[in-house]
């Protein structure tokens, strides 16, 4: 077992601050030295906000790396030094490969910027940035006849299509137009489903006529801020009950891009004829989860920890974990105390913790910088 930490203290601090200095090598080898460079940790624990930095109030941030059944884990705790472990959070990540020796582990295959699966009690780990889409066609009339498109090239006649493995690095959002057919009245109505945000809607269309329709979009999730509204590819404004004036003969398609208050958008299109005042409009459903497999190595996973202020730990690691944790850009740190190497990145998260009493809490809007130790 190889142990090491950084710790980074008030009076360390002050010390770097007169002892060291940016000179040009250091500048030239790229190396991330930064003589004010602090490590943190924000996050809202079922909603309340906590700050943790290191530097203040005796917070430092520790780091560890072991060789357990050929795996290499590699630890970040924020934390009081030399204090019980209250008001702490700690991360644990799995090298990606197992390794013979610690000589042949390459910390580049395993720490890069990108999304990152949490380890799973079950023996299930999510496959990261991956999800499993399940559509459910209208049945507001019966015999209808479906025809879906899928931006990967699938389609379907069914209502129900086998579900769809997305991943976010080839889509998102994911383009699904769904074409019915009641008896010769055609309805097309096409979602960009989106994959990482959860905010959903759809647009209805009502009262057509020669001189106009009314329209209203209907949140599914997220609370609707503002709709952008595009008729045949030019811009729309609805009066103050929804109408939209417009000389309407064949066939027209009404696009709408729907900003939520969470900061996310959905883009929905209609298309359907002017000619049909009662139209056969449907629509569709789907669900959305995380796509699984089994691995009992858990290689590459996450563990993250959380200690409330009575030291009760609450962690990741559990049957059915919850949450995404996300690698947004890292680079080499100095050596520990050790001498071992570091590395240091920012990191996002989100997840449900679980204690062994099984309670819960929340973490949400979780930001930060951690370094670990690696061989």
């Amino acid at each position: 077992m190889m142990k090491g930490r950084i710790i980074w203290m008030l009076a360390l601090i002050a010390g770097l601050a007169t002892a060291c200095s940016k000179d040009s090598s250091d500048l030239a080898s790229g190396s991330g030295y930064q003589d004010e460079y602090r490590f943190y940790a924000k996050a809202k624990i079922n909603g309340l906000p906590i700050d943790f930095n290191a530097g203040e109030n005796g917070y430092g941030l520790e780091t560890d790396y072991t060789l357990e059944d050929s795996v290499i884990i590699m630890t970040g705790k924020l934390a009081k030094e030399n204090q019980p472990l209250k008001n702490t959070i700690l991360l644990n990540i799995r090298g990606n490969k197992k390794v013979a020796d610690e000589s042949s582990f390459r910390v580049e295959q395993s720490l890069y910027p990108g999304l990152f699966s949490y380890r799973d009690l079950s023996g299930y780990i999510t496959v990261a940035g991956s999800y499993d889409l399940k559509f459910l066609g209208d049945t507001s009339y019966s015999q209808l006849g479906y025809n879906w498109t899928f931006e990967n090239g699938g389609n379907s006649s069914l209502r129900s299509p086998a579900p769809i493995r997305v991943s976010v690095s080839e889509f998102d959002p994911f383009k699904v137009t769904l074409k019915t057919d009641y008896y010769g009245c055609i309805s097309e109505v096409t979602h960009w489903v989106n994959i990482q945000n959860n905010c959903d809607a759809t647009i209805k269309i009502s009262e057509i006529s020669n001189y106009g329709f009314k329209v209203k979009a209907i949140s599914r999730q997220g609370n609707v801020l503002n709709v952008d509204w595009a008729l045949d590819g030019q811009e729309v404004d609805p009066d103050f009950v929804g109408a939209i004036s417009s000389s309407l003969y064949g066939t027209h398609t009404l696009r709408a891009e729907i900003y939520f208050e969470e900061g996310c958008s959905k883009v929905v299109e209609r298309t359907f004829d002017a000619f049909n005042t009662t139209p056969c409009l449907t629509d569709f459903w789907y669900e959305k989860n995380k796509s699984t497999t089994y691995d009992s190595e858990q290689l590459g996973a996450v563990e993250l920890e959380y200690y409330d202020e009575n030291g009760k730990k609450f962690t990741t690691f559990y049957s059915g974990t919850n949450g995404d944790f996300e690698i947004v850009s890292l680079s080499p740190y100095l050596e520990n105390e050790k001498g071992q190497q570091t590395t240091r990145f920012f990191f996002e998260a989100n997840a449900i913790l679980k204690s062994e009493d099984g309670t819960s809490v929340e973490l949400t809007e979780c930001f930060g910088s951690f370094a670990v130790a690696h061989p």
